[in-house]
């Protein structure tokens, strides 16, 4: 995944804090559409620094802040009130960055779940559609069939007991028979092409919902063992991994693990 950020730099003790972070978030406000959350992070401090975040007015604009907050503050043992009101508080700054890959990888599992599944679907859905298209054929072959040979052996019985007089009413028999043949052969094919059009719908779907697609979108899967990697803390340093992207495999090898603090 693509992480884009912008830094937007505020004093994060003393007076001028409480107003420059205000601003900020009232920047952020102004240009909601650009961002999708604000990380207040700190990236260090003695615990008299924290005083600054029990302010009403800076935790009311966290609080009424139209875009998720995390806070990164870096201090356990004291939770401030701007902490208690955001919308995710970390320990660390280190900690909200990974709350945020979290979110990714969560997401992702997600979404390739949902993919398997619509793919099982969906060759269910082919393979059931194929199955009652064959039958139907097989069923409306054979009962046109049966009725061309009733009407053979009728028109054979007729012949051969009516006088000659009735080789008309025979005549127009055969140009009924000859209809009644063309018109079943003309809803043979309309429904074969109807079925041969939504199969090919439904073959479309199934390739279009390819990994391949997501691949060829800057995505990419990791494999431990030939199954996905959902959680990056299951990973042990020295396992070996497997990235698949658009065009190509990567083998590596973990070399660390860095998992949530606190």
């Amino acid at each position: 995944y693509r992480i884009t950020w912008e830094v937007l730099p505020a004093a994060l003790e003393g007076e001028r804090a409480i107003a420059q972070i205000r601003a900020q978030l009232a920047n952020v406000e102004r240009r909601r559409s650009e961002f999708d959350a604000v990380l207040l992070l700190r990236g260090g401090g003695d615990d008299a620094g924290l005083s600054w975040y029990n302010n009403f007015e800076l935790a009311k604009a966290v609080a009424t802040c139209p875009l998720p907050v995390i806070t990164g503050i870096g201090h356990a043992a004291n939770v401030t009130v701007t902490e208690l009101v955001a919308a995710q508080n970390c320990i660390t700054p280190t900690a909200a960055a990974q709350f945020v890959l979290e979110l990714f990888e969560v997401y992702h599992a997600r979404m390739l779940q949902a993919w398997n599944a619509i793919r099982h679907q969906a060759r269910q859905t082919v393979t059931a559609e194929r199955a009652r298209q064959h039958h139907l054929l097989h069923r409306t072959t054979a009962s046109a069939a049966a009725l061309l040979s009733g009407h053979r052996q009728a028109l054979r019985q007729h012949a051969r007991d009516l006088a000659p007089a009735a080789l008309r009413m025979l005549r127009t028999a055969q140009a009924q028979q000859a209809e009644a043949t063309a018109t079943i052969h003309r809803q043979c094919r309309h429904l074969l092409r109807n079925h041969d059009t939504r199969l090919a719908h439904l073959e479309q779907q199934v390739h279009l919902q390819d990994p391949q697609h997501l691949l060829n979108k800057g995505y990419s899967i990791t494999l431990h063992q030939g199954e996905v990697v959902k959680d990056g803390s299951l990973l042990n340093p020295g396992d070996q991994i497997e990235t698949r992207l658009a065009k190509g495999i990567v083998q590596s090898t973990v070399l660390s693990n860095s998992k949530t603090d606190g």
